[in-house]
């Protein structure tokens, strides 16, 4: 099985629900119009398990927070799947 790890720093937000990973083939800037990979997630990190060997991936992760806003983190760099 193919996968890709990710991880990142965790928030230190009062109002925090969890995080959320959005994913593309492409380098985007925004995530307002993206779906989420994941339903708010409480551990800074994720195993991406729907990946292809030989593609690139980019990623983002924001916090969400109780009113289910999110606020971006930040860019995880793209990253290939190798097998």
């Amino acid at each position: 099985e193919t996968a890709l790890q990710l991880s990142w720093n965790e928030t230190s937000a009062i109002d925090f629900k969890g995080y959320h990973i959005y994913r593309a083939q492409n380098s985007f800037n925004n995530v307002s119009r993206m779906t989420p990979l994941n339903i708010s997630l409480q551990i800074p990190n994720y195993t991406d398990t729907n990946v292809q060997v030989g593609d690139t991936y980019f990623y983002a992760v924001t916090a969400v927070d109780l009113m289910d806003n999110d606020d971006e983190i930040g860019h995880i760099r793209n990253r290939g799947c190798s097998g």
